[in-house]
């Protein structure tokens, strides 16, 4: 089956032409009488339509009820039990904090997944992950700006050993740059819930540091922390 394309009426004659015949019987019947309220008008509107059912085609034979009961009624099925849910379909690679932001928020995904490229599917409700077809994670949808939203199954304890980015590696980088900047990236990481959540921020100051060099960085993190020592009113001024 084609489906019609948009704004070609002439993909769909049949229905249009339906429509046509339906809009004009309606207006021809209704169009002398006045209405003072919506229900009356809909009530008005059901008596057209039964009339309209049962006005006898001009070429076969029968009418519209009449082919209804004989080709429709008896392949109908009962209605979903819950109405369609409009969703949004976005595909996003999973970082190295076993987490993937969809719209602002960082949502939880399974440690197999790591780097890897994920269907997401985001309705009004839910936030539901896929890899290959197959859903590997499912979360109820949060507006919480730049929180987490964490499932204690997808870290495991062994996930350190196991993860493309492994603390022993970020401890020599850090090192190996300046004190500062070792002052900050722990702070980076103390102030998540789980160590992992600070990989992002923490590889951001890598690609910092490749950008402008090491001496730049030490004194940019030099600031960060004297900025975060201050208080507020003090910073303001």
């Amino acid at each position: 089956m084609l489906p019609a394309r948009a704004r070609r009426p002439r993909n769909k004659a049949k229905v249009e032409q339906g429509v046509l015949l339906s809009q004009r019987f309606m207006g021809a019947s209704l169009r002398n009488r006045q209405f003072f309220s919506f229900a009356k008008f809909s009530a008005a509107i059901a008596e057209v339509v039964e009339r309209l059912n049962e006005c006898p085609f001009k070429k076969l034979a029968g009418n519209r009820r009449a082919a209804f009961e004989r080709l429709d009624r008896p392949v109908l099925r009962a209605l979903p039990a819950s109405g369609f849910e409009h969703a949004a379909w976005l595909c996003i690679t999973v970082n190295v904090d076993l987490h993937m932001e969809v719209y602002r928020h960082c949502y939880g995904v399974p440690h197999p997944q790591v780097r890897e490229k994920l269907d997401i599917r985001v309705s009004a409700t839910t936030v539901e992950l896929f890899a290959r077809a197959r859903r590997v994670a499912l979360h109820v949808r949060s507006f919480a700006l730049g929180k987490f939203t964490i499932v204690a199954q997808h870290v495991p304890k062994s996930y350190r050993a196991h993860a493309q980015w492994p603390p022993r590696g970020l401890h020599r980088w850090r090192a190996g740059v300046g004190a500062c900047t070792e002052r900050l990236i722990e702070r980076l990481l103390k102030a998540r819930p789980h160590p992992e959540h600070g990989y992002r921020a923490c590889l951001g100051l890598m690609r910092l540091q490749r950008r402008y060099g090491p001496e730049r960085l030490e004194a940019a993190c030099e600031r960060c922390l004297v900025l975060a020592t201050e208080p507020r009113n003090e910073r303001r001024n």
